[in-house]
């Protein structure tokens, strides 16, 4: 595992509890629709790349496979 995706991924968790810890953030549609528009390009990356990469290839078919 890489440094700067460890790094990346503890910061995106940390930006998605902050925001889904405060119920008031989830009231305003138009909050929410603000918050995924700014944070989902960064999930997606870390998700289908980063972490991705970080598994051994056995599971990743085992994941391709379900």
């Amino acid at each position: 595992m890489e440094r700067s995706g460890l790094k990346q991924l503890y910061l995106l968790l940390e930006e998605l509890n902050d925001f889904f810890h405060q119920p008031e953030n989830l009231k305003n549609s138009g909050d929410v629709e603000r918050f995924v528009t700014r944070v989902y390009p960064e999930l997606r990356k870390m998700y289908y790349e980063t972490v991705w990469s970080w598994l051994p290839k056995d599971l990743q078919e085992e994941l391709e496979n379900r």
